[in-house]
């Protein structure tokens, strides 16, 4: 009992220590919120694993897959093993916007190290000029197709992950950007930042801070960007009965550049821990999804209504992947 008191106490501490931080940071996020530039890093939030767009989103507190890397840096080390996962998705009306993501972790007894790349790509965009410039279109001034481009977001995340102790987990990306919009490219960089705190074992909570330091991004034509950071704070159950579980997750975004907060919300059922599924609400969006798993396979499907608030269409997801 004397030892489970000390250990409580160290936890506390702990979270002290951590609030500080990150109320810390919040105060320096908020005053630095002018310089960063509203939109710039919505490129890197189409997501990284199907399961996790099953469940609305809300993946920081439960991932269990390489997709860790992206939703919380932090919980690589949680694999159980050696892990490959892989993304398509069609986003949007037509399935304009193509997303993919590949990535591999490799868990140790206190450390795992990983690494992922995530592409966007917008095929066939058509710049149009007008034969007169200056002057106004019209019946003898048409515009028409000067050339045929494509726009394509790459980013590399280096993860690395560590357990503090029975508890606590923290870790990071080290990530390389580059963006090619047809018309003019940019490089950058930036770390990402994640914590989990694991309760019991079927109870985590996660904490996920993206750009912590803010990342730049430098354009070809001479202008810079910044990213501001997001922070996602995120719960997860897990409720066993019999041979199904039933899990429930949820996270709380914080997005600076947008002066917003939006909920994540997901349910999943699993059955015998080879057929799963789930149901969600991405940003107050249905979605909806499902997963099976056969020995070291993986493959999951989702179903987006749309993204955000704007009616841009809706999206598929998929992804599998192999535990080694």
């Amino acid at each position: 009992m004397h030892r489970l008191t000390q250990n409580i106490n160290r936890l506390a501490q702990k979270l002290c220590k951590i609030s500080a931080l990150i109320l810390s940071l919040l105060s320096v996020l908020i005053s630095g919120k002018a310089l960063a530039t509203r939109y710039a890093g919505d490129f890197e939030n189409m997501g990284a694993s199907a399961r996790a767009f099953g469940l609305g989103g809300s993946y920081v507190a439960c991932a269990s897959d390489p997709s860790a890397i992206y939703y919380n840096p932090g919980s690589s080390i949680l694999l159980v093993n050696s892990q490959i996962i892989f993304l398509h998705s069609e986003n949007y009306t037509g399935g304009i916007v193509k997303n993919n993501y590949l990535a591999y972790v490799k868990p140790q007894t206190e450390q795992a190290y990983g690494i992922a790349v995530l592409t966007n790509r917008i095929p066939d965009i058509k710049i149009t000029k007008l034969p007169y410039p200056d002057l106004p279109p019209g019946d003898t001034n048409q515009p028409y197709i000067d050339k045929i481009v494509s726009a394509s977001d790459w980013i590399m995340y280096l993860n690395y992950a560590r357990i503090l102790n029975t508890y606590f987990s923290i870790g990071g990306n080290f990530k390389i950007i580059y963006r090619s919009l047809g018309t003019g490219s940019s490089f950058g960089m930036g770390i990402d930042a994640g914590a989990i705190f694991q309760i019991q074992p079927d109870f985590k909570l996660g904490l996920k801070i993206n750009n912590i330091t803010t990342s730049p991004l430098f354009w070809s034509n001479t202008t810079r960007e910044i990213i501001s950071p997001q922070i996602t704070f995120g719960a997860a159950k897990i409720f066993n009965i019999n041979t199904s579980a039933i899990l429930l997750t949820s996270d709380l975004e914080s997005n600076f550049d947008k002066f917003e907060m939006n909920t994540n919300l997901g349910f999943e059922y699993s059955y015998k821990n080879t057929l799963g599924l789930r149901i969600g609400l991405y940003h107050l969006n249905p979605t909806f999804g499902v997963g099976l798993m056969f020995r070291r396979f993986f493959i999951d499907y989702a179903y987006l209504s749309r993204y955000h608030e704007e009616d841009l269409g809706a999206s598929q997801k998929f992804s599998g992947g192999i535990r080694f």
